[in-house]
């Protein structure tokens, strides 16, 4: 499946189920079948831009976030390489080459598995942004 509502409605009932399971004996099975499933709508849209189509940028979103958040390596590398590009930024303050769309997946996938100096590069973001958003 790859249509955005079937998604939406999956990943809204299987965070649940995560949550509940995350400390079991079967949760690495439950994992295992997520990620399969995952897998599909991540190499489907991938990070390529969606040509406006806001359905399938959602789609998009949900694979994305889905994906890292269970450990795929691949997806958290484009995270953390997309938060670098961000950091070699001359004014990183004013100027943010991460999409709007990947922006909280970028930056909280950046600060899961980086390293001290990425989160406080974003807590310092964080301390002279006057966007309340």
């Amino acid at each position: 499946e790859l249509d955005y509502l079937p998604w939406d409605a999956a990943v809204s009932s299987l965070s649940y189920l995560t949550i509940m399971l995350e400390r079991s004996k079967v949760f690495g099975m439950f994992k295992d079948y997520y990620v399969k499933q995952v897998q599909n709508l991540y190499e489907h849209y991938g990070w390529e831009d969606q040509m406006d189509d806001q359905i399938n940028t959602f789609a998009q979103v949900t694979a994305i976030s889905r994906y890292c958040r269970l450990g795929n390596e691949t997806c958290i590398d484009e995270a953390k390489r997309k938060f670098n590009m961000w950091k070699a930024e001359a004014d990183p303050d004013t100027t943010n080459p991460v999409e709007a769309d990947f922006k909280s997946i970028v930056y909280c996938n950046a600060v899961r598995y980086g390293t001290v100096e990425d989160y406080d590069f974003v807590w310092d973001r964080y301390t002279v942004s006057s966007n309340a958003a």
